[in-house]
């Protein structure tokens, strides 16, 4: 099940906070009954490279996220957000750590997922600053249950020109076909496969990808980090269009060993979509918000495509709008929708969640012209916050300037209209407080490095942490 999605997840990856996680209860292990996979995400910072949330649809794979705050600026130890108590594990079917170090994980959290993959759940870790050796698992839970070992490194050794994936010769995972792209990997920790384990991947000559068995569950060891750049030409594996097809294997096969409900098999037929009803949103009839909430529960490239086409119509999606169904689109923008998305803001002008909706995934497609009409977009306050979303995810540092003036304008004004009955957290909370985060998601995401101190000094300001969200 997803929740928090798009912005929130940035901002709740940067403010400070904490919450506790009860040790393992010592009865018997009993699965909670469940009809489909479900995914435990405790994303540490760059996550997002990974393309986690494209892989889980592709998958067919329900999630939660969990997050961890953490700044290269400030001093202080890291904090989580969002973790599901220990005994809650057994709704899930696999759990993803992403660039994460164990201490933060804490040895409460580590001997209760110890106990989730004995039994049958699944584990996938992912490369990075706070992985493996540099994110002292050794002697922890992590490396009993890893296929993998891992030399001490004081760095990860880096690859200027980059590592080109490809398949191991003795992988048994059927992988994508095309490795002609050439996908690099610019840092790739060293790992070494146990016995028992199989490579799948290798990063050059390096193990990149090695999954093994603990009990009765599977795991799942990444060696690659999002961390790099290229010379002009060179794909990073992050954009490699067949990443959230490789990555969505690698969670489809570890949760695979989590025992489902006996009706499992009846409700996944369910969730899927009917010959009919593929043909209703192809043909825009019949389309109900029941069939929407379907599709956005489990989205596939060709529904998505398909529902996206629906809400796009020149006579409009009828019950089924583009504000109500975008955040399940987003994952899946490309450009080609683009051109769609440009002619649909003037339809959308009485519409503003349409207008809204549709400059977020203008910017997530990448469209090359998306900038002009975001930049414009955001000079105008109704749009504002959706305009600089989109200018975030459309990922050109050009808007950084505009951005920065944006974040500036809110942040004074917000000062400027304080006043002894309404101090600034009460100004912040009810008119600029969007804007300030949206602007400093957004300049995050386009790397402006002081994005980070700057939303936290804004948490620690106005402590609305929980007013805002």
């Amino acid at each position: 099940m997803k929740t928090n999605p798009g912005g929130r997840r940035a901002i709740f990856l940067l403010l400070l906070g904490a919450l506790t996680w009860p040790a393992a209860a010592d009865e018997a292990w009993q699965w909670e009954p469940a009809l489909a996979p479900r995914a435990l995400l405790i994303e540490g910072l760059w996550s997002d490279h990974f393309r986690l949330e494209p892989a889980l649809h592709q998958a067919g794979i329900g999630y939660q996220q969990a997050y961890v705050s953490r700044s290269p600026f400030l001093a202080g130890s890291p904090q989580l957000f969002n973790m599901p108590p220990a005994e809650d594990l057994r709704r899930f079917s696999v759990i993803v750590i992403a660039n994460l170090d164990a201490p933060t994980v804490t040895p409460a959290r580590l001997k209760a997922i110890r106990e989730f993959v004995a039994q049958g759940g699944g584990l996938v870790v992912l490369g990075g600053y706070w992985a493996f050796s540099r994110g002292a698992y050794a002697g922890t839970p992590l490396e009993e249950m890893l296929p993998v070992t891992f030399p001490p490194e004081h760095r990860i050794p880096p690859h200027r020109a980059g590592l080109a994936l490809r398949p191991a010769p003795q992988a048994s995972w059927k992988l994508p076909p095309d490795f002609g792209a050439q996908p690099m990997a610019f840092y790739v920790q060293t790992l070494v496969a146990k016995a028992g384990s199989e490579v799948q991947l290798l990063a050059g000559d390096k193990p990149a990808l090695v999954s093994g068995t603990f009990g009765k569950g599977r795991v799942v060891a990444l060696a690659l980090t999002a961390n790099g750049d290229g010379a002009a030409g060179v794909m990073p594996f992050w954009d490699w269009p067949h990443w959230p097809q490789l990555l969505a294997q690698a969670l489809d096969w570890a949760a695979g060993a989590r025992p489902l409900s006996p009706d499992a098999s009846s409700a996944s037929s369910r969730s899927l979509l009917t010959d009919d009803e593929m043909n209703s949103l192809a043909l825009g009839t019949g389309v109900t918000p029941d069939l929407a909430r379907r599709i956005a529960q489990q989205p596939t490239p060709e529904t998505a495509e398909a529902l996206f086409l629906h809400v796009l119509r020149p006579d409009g999606g009828g019950p089924v709008d583009l504000a109500s169904v975008y955040r399940a689109l987003l994952p899946f923008a490309k450009s080609g929708w683009g051109a769609g998305l440009r002619e649909s803001l003037a339809r959308f002008s009485p519409d503003l969640a349409g207008r809204q909706a549709a400059l977020i995934l203008l910017g997530a497609s990448k469209d090359p012209g998306a900038s002009a009409i975001l930049k414009e977009a955001v000079e105008k306050e109704p749009t504002m916050d959706a305009a600089i979303e989109g200018l975030g995810l459309l990922g050109n540092p050009d808007a950084i300037p505009l951005l920065r003036e944006v974040l500036a304008r809110a942040e004074k004004a917000c000062q400027a209209q304080a006043t002894e009955d309404e101090p600034t957290p009460g100004v912040f909370a009810r008119q600029h407080g969007s804007t300030i985060v949206a602007a400093t998601i957004a300049l995050y995401r386009l790397g402006e490095p002081e994005a980070v101190p700057r939303v936290i000094e804004m948490h620690r300001r106005v402590r609305l942490f929980q007013r805002i969200f």
